[in-house]
């Protein structure tokens, strides 16, 4: 296996538990648990796959992600969702946002396509799969909220396209999802927000 397959599995795996314990939060059954994890873990990859390559997306092509989400899923189930500690869970999202954002830059790369595409297929394969949980899960998408979720993914694969120039790939790739992994767990911890616009509230004067 080669540096992609294992940042995909890594990936799956990450976004898995995300899925699988964001529905045991909202009470969803056994089925429920497992559809939400399988969404959350390949819904990116699958979109990626469907607007740069030819023919079925990866994910039915190789068994092994669904029985690796099953197992996921099923060690979720046995431990009620119950993670160590409450940061875990967005431990886990941050490593399936830098995995899965770094795995699709290569694959973009192997494919020799130009930076703007490069970009758009990281991003894509990076917060796909988390729109659709937040969306099964009746939430406000993160990438929309002022979480620094997108702008996380993005920072961190233009880093990746300029940084691999430089240095071997692998080491690039690796660097690269430390970079994205740190930079999203500093903005939950000091609470790092997109700007919004403000409006501003009219009075009504009584007469």
């Amino acid at each position: 296996m080669g540096i992609i397959d294992y940042l995909d599995y890594i990936g799956v795996v990450a976004f898995a538990v995300s899925g699988a314990v964001t529905a045991i939060k909202k009470r969803m059954d056994y089925f429920g648990i497992l559809v939400l994890a399988m969404v959350t873990a390949i819904g990116g990859g699958v979109i990626r796959d469907i607007i740069i390559k030819d023919g079925l997306p990866t994910f039915f092509l190789r068994y092994e992600y669904t029985l690796l989400i099953c197992a996921t899923t099923a060690l979720v189930i046995l431990t009620k969702g119950q993670l160590k500690w409450a940061f875990a869970l967005d431990i886990f999202d941050a490593l399936g946002l830098a995995t899965f954002t770094v795995e699709a830059g290569l694959t973009a790369l192997n494919m020799g396509l130009n930076f703007i595409t490069f970009s758009f297929v990281s991003l894509i394969t990076a917060v796909g799969g988390g729109v659709i949980r937040d969306v099964f899960s009746r939430e406000i998408p993160r990438i929309l909220r002022q979480d620094v979720y997108a702008v996380a993914s993005i920072a961190g694969s233009t880093f990746f396209w300029f940084l691999r120039q430089w240095i071997p790939l692998e080491v690039a790739a690796y660097i690269s999802i430390g970079f994205i992994f740190v930079l999203r767990l500093v903005s939950i911890r000091f609470q790092m927000r997109i700007p919004t616009v403000q409006r501003e509230r009219r009075t009504s004067v009584s007469r």
